[in-house]
């Protein structure tokens, strides 16, 4: 029942304070949890959205003027000074954001007429004593994402643009397409004028600067990517749509840096690999130099030296074998606490794996490595003298 401060982000600038929620209630419920009050129904109720970790940034809780100025700062100028600090976590109730108040200031608001004259109003608290009330109705939590911002409905998006359109500023703006109603001073071009449009707070709903658009699954998110392809074919650059899918840059991102990764670990495997057949190669020429009698009594009686080399093959073949299935049994047993020890870390479950077929392979790899190793110790046993290795002591 607690929302507590994530003491790892200090500053959060890469969302908004204030967001729309999706106008689908479907992508509402899977997209967040209700976790106090209610999702808001009328323009002027907001909710408080947290992540799924029900942490919030003290960045936003200065923002919202929960967190006080002085204490803020003081961390962010502790943090420009590159000093390790640990922000102070506090706890909250779900319920101690219910019902705080913020004020709506409109931008068409800070324009007034008097005396037949515009002027600009830079008192702040002038235009916060005629605002409206916006009220905190509810807490949600994003199930997959950081939140930390304030979310409201598409109807405060309607109630803004209609209170904006029935300003006197813009109704006299309107009738004077030629004219800066507010400066006097006559417009050069016609971006100029929607310039000042924007400044009053005039927006077209159906002309959104930017869409974002949430798939359930990769199938339809490849489905939603062939739809824009084919609109844009044959478009000119200015009509096309230009979209970014996070989570494939995400992802690609995250593909670029395991490859490389994976890479050094190749390289370092293939360097293992080259090293340990030197040795195995090694050892098989020593026990060849032990084993002179032996060889030679061996072809005393009737081996041939292809009998020689199966021998010293044979043996490289069964210690490939048996380095293989303890290599592959250690493996198993270190999955386990290393995938323990992974999820205490990244939250991530299961990451690493071993699968039968590749310990198979695995197995077989040593094998063949082993045998190849042991090919040149086993020349050169074969070609021994009987006479020779028989006078060796």
């Amino acid at each position: 029942s607690n929302i507590s401060i994530n003491n790892t982000t200090l500053i959060n600038t890469e969302k908004e304070l204030f967001q729309v929620l999706p106008d689908n209630k479907k992508i509402i419920n899977n997209r967040y949890e209700l976790i106090s009050g209610k999702y808001p129904d009328s323009y002027n109720e907001l909710v408080l959205v947290v992540s799924d970790k029900y942490s919030i940034n003290m960045s936003t809780l200065f923002k919202l003027d929960i967190e006080s100025k002085d204490k803020y700062y003081n961390y962010v100028d502790e943090a420009k000074k590159d000093k390790k600090i640990k922000i102070e976590e506090n706890k909250y109730n779900f319920n101690d954001f219910l019902n705080i108040n913020y004020k709506l200031i409109l931008n068409s608001s800070y324009y007034r007429k008097d005396n037949n004259k515009w002027q600009i109003i830079t008192d702040i608290n002038r235009l916060i004593d005629s605002a409206e009330s916006l009220n905190i109705v509810g807490v949600l939590r994003e199930k997959e994402g950081e939140g930390n911002y304030i979310g409201y409905n598409k109807d405060l998006l309607n109630y803004v643009l209609e209170k904006n359109k029935n300003s006197l500023v813009y109704q006299e703006q309107i009738n004077n397409k030629e004219y800066n109603v507010i400066t006097g001073t006559k417009f050069i071009k016609d971006e100029d004028y929607n310039t000042l449009l924007k400044e009053i707070g005039i927006f077209n709903i159906d002309d959104p600067s930017s869409i974002e658009i949430y798939v359930n699954n990769n199938k339809n998110k490849a489905e939603v990517e062939k739809i824009i392809n084919s609109y844009n074919k044959n478009k000119s650059d200015e009509k096309k749509i230009n979209y970014l899918d996070m989570m494939k840059m995400l992802l690609d991102t995250l593909n670029t840096i395991i490859n490389i990764i994976s890479y050094i670990l190749m390289a370092l495997v293939a360097i293992s690999l080259v090293v340990s057949s030197i040795m195995i190669a090694i050892i098989t020429y020593i026990s060849v130099l032990e084993r002179n009698k032996e060889i030679g009594i061996l072809r005393a009686i009737g081996s041939s030296k292809k009998d020689i080399k199966r021998v010293f093959k044979a043996e490289t073949l069964i210690e490939g074998f048996l380095a293989g299935i303890m290599g592959v049994l250690v493996s198993y047993i270190l999955i386990y606490p290393l995938n323990i020890l992974i999820f205490n870390f990244t939250n991530v479950n299961k990451l690493a794996y071993l699968p039968i077929k590749d310990a198979l392979i695995l197995i077989l790899l040593s094998m063949i490595l082993s045998v190849f190793a042991g090919i040149i110790p086993a020349g050169i046993a074969a070609r021994r003298e009987i006479v020779e290795t028989l006078r060796i002591e």
